[in-house]
């Protein structure tokens, strides 16, 4: 499977169909960014950057550094306000794997590829 998550282009064997890989890019053109909506509303879409993963400019090691700061700060504020969501074959609570994206080998548990998607009111998440 290919690691490189900052370019869509390269992961196209993971889509049976092209319908997906114009998803997963338009997804990643939408990283970090914040979309204003009405109201004073805005979104960010948000994923997780980890350690092992390649980066190669400026602006990239920024994203990775804001993402994964933001990502931080909204996994304290879910634990805050949802009770945990435990794997009752495993004991692993589950919110921080959704939150961070991570891999593993139990397909269960691989939430590699997930996004966060952060609604904010003016400053407030």
């Amino acid at each position: 499977m290919n690691e490189n998550w900052l370019d869509p282009a390269a992961s196209h064997a993971w889509f049976c169909r092209r319908d997906g890989q114009e998803v997963q890019s338009g997804l990643h053109s939408c990283i970090g960014l914040a979309n204003h909506v009405r109201d004073g509303y805005s979104w960010t879409l948000l994923q997780c950057i980890h350690d092992d993963q390649k980066v190669h400019s400026a602006h990239k090691f920024a994203l990775k550094a804001e993402c994964n700061s933001k990502l931080a700060v909204d996994l304290s504020i879910v634990e805050e306000c949802f009770a945990s969501m435990v794997d009752p074959s495993t004991g692993i609570d589950m919110l921080p794997r959704v939150l961070y994206s991570w891999r593993s080998e139990f397909a269960g548990l691989n939430l590699k590829g997930f996004y966060t998607m952060v609604l904010k009111k003016e400053i407030a998440v």
